[in-house]
């Protein structure tokens, strides 16, 4: 048996770069994490019965789990079932870790996301067909990851991607209504408080924001608060750190392609 796993707490670029994982391995499992973004929770809920994904609770490996292909992150989930030499390949659209270990095959580039580079091998197969819900999905991935193709880290091979997926049936209202959910409750809470505890500053020549705070809840979406604060405090570049009760979450955020964060 071959899995396909991505990050917890998975953003549509981690869902969707699973979906194009299994059109390219149909003979793998996509099991999603325990946790979702809400949005992306949301989608998988009204959509599931089109989509090949596999809860969480309801994976029975079975130990028969022989390799693994992780997506959008080179840390494997606490899986049970799998060995800690599984034979994995890794697409991610980070830079590799020096310390990747030696079963885990990287393959990557820097694009705006990694959904990209395998809608890009869907495409140079020549003889896999997509549904409309896989290409909405897909598309999801790719305009989620690069601010609706907005982003400084936003390549040409996001846009031609995305072109391709358009001719494949792409429900725009769809990738419109998932991407622009407003701030909740908690989120805007957040908002509130880092624009309390913000500083910016003038560094050769740049404007750069830092905001961080301590906050006693989760929050999802703390880059949609990140981008809600780039576009009412306009800087050059803006970083956001919330210490959560379990984590720490941080954003970083450029205008301009002259400034890598």
């Amino acid at each position: 048996m071959q899995i396909i796993l991505t990050h917890n707490r998975a953003d549509f670029d981690g869902i969707a770069a699973m979906l194009a994982a299994y059109k390219l391995y149909p003979d793998s499992v996509p099991v999603l994490p325990k946790l979702l973004s809400s949005n992306v929770a949301e989608f998988v809920m009204l959509y599931q019965n089109g989509l090949p994904f596999v809860h969480w609770d309801d994976f029975k490996p079975d130990n028969r789990i022989a390799r693994a292909i992780l997506v959008d992150t080179q840390r494997m989930p606490g899986v049970r079932g799998i060995r800690p030499d599984l034979p994995t390949t890794v697409f991610d659209h980070h830079t590799p870790d020096d310390d990747l270990p030696e079963h885990m095959t990287y393959i990557g580039e820097e694009l705006g996301a990694i959904t990209t580079l395998l809608v890009e091998q869907i495409r140079g197969r020549g003889d896999i067909a997509l549904t409309s819900l896989e290409a909405t999905l897909l598309a999801l991935g790719i305009y989620a990851d690069t601010g609706s193709l907005t982003y400084g880290g936003t390549t040409a091979r996001d846009l031609v991607a995305a072109a391709w997926l358009m001719e494949r049936g792409v429900a725009l209202d769809k990738v419109r209504r998932f991407l622009s959910n407003p701030l909740g409750d908690l989120q805007q809470d957040l908002l509130d408080h880092l624009m309390r505890n913000s500083t910016t500053r003038n560094i050769q020549g740049f404007t750069m924001t830092v905001c961080a705070v301590a906050f006693g809840q989760h929050v999802d979406h703390v880059n949609s608060v990140t981008q809600r604060l780039r576009d009412m405090l306009d800087p050059d570049v803006i970083f956001v750190a919330v210490g959560m009760p379990s984590s720490v979450q941080l954003v970083a955020r450029a205008r301009i392609d002259a400034l890598d964060v």
